[in-house]
């Protein structure tokens, strides 16, 4: 899953890099999505300030991801915020058998 400490170490690690790479996972799923018990955490918090926060970062790593050299590698599922990212890098390849979706 996309968290939201994985979302902000990724921006860390790209903000200034320019060579080219490929964003995959060490798995054989890309992504699940965003992290869900994240967001069941905050509600039951009534942090909708700390959901709205997680939500602007994961928009604005794939705003970066998008002025970047990169190269999503997607193969089993690819769903939700999962998807936002790979679909945010300028390239996306995807093995047939992908479960992919919003």
């Amino acid at each position: 899953v996309f968290s939201p400490a994985l979302i902000n170490e990724l921006t860390a690690y790209l903000k200034d890099r320019e060579e080219r790479f490929v964003l995959t996972s060490e798995s054989n799923q890309f992504s699940v999505g965003f992290d869900l018990k994240f967001l069941i955490g905050r509600i039951d918090e009534g942090d909708s300030a700390g959901i709205d926060e997680a939500l602007i970062a994961l928009q604005s790593l794939g705003e970066l991801l998008e002025t970047k050299r990169v190269v999503s590698a997607v193969r089993g599922y690819c769903l939700g915020g999962g998807l936002e990212v790979a679909m945010s890098c300028p390239r996306m390849v995807a093995l047939a058998e992908s479960t992919i979706g919003l």
